[in-house]
């Protein structure tokens, strides 16, 4: 896999949703309430042939989505 292709695939799938997250977390926190919904698939877990990337990024939002959850609390 190129390195470009790693890259390209971690910008939509796990540095979106953080960059995205950061952005609303402020208002959440002042409001008291709100949610965060955060996509994966199955893919994060048993993965896909030529899929490393996709895999990588999803299983990351699964970690960064409980991060998030704890951090808010």
């Amino acid at each position: 896999m190129d390195p470009d292709d790693f890259e390209a695939v971690l910008d939509v799938n796990l540095r979106g949703p953080f960059f995205l997250s950061r952005a609303a977390a402020p208002q959440m926190k002042a409001q008291g309430r709100g949610a965060m919904v955060h996509m994966t698939s199955s893919a994060a877990l048993i993965g896909n042939m030529g899929q490393a990337n996709y895999m990588a990024a999803k299983l990351g939002l699964v970690g960064l989505s409980t991060s998030i959850s704890i951090d808010m609390q």
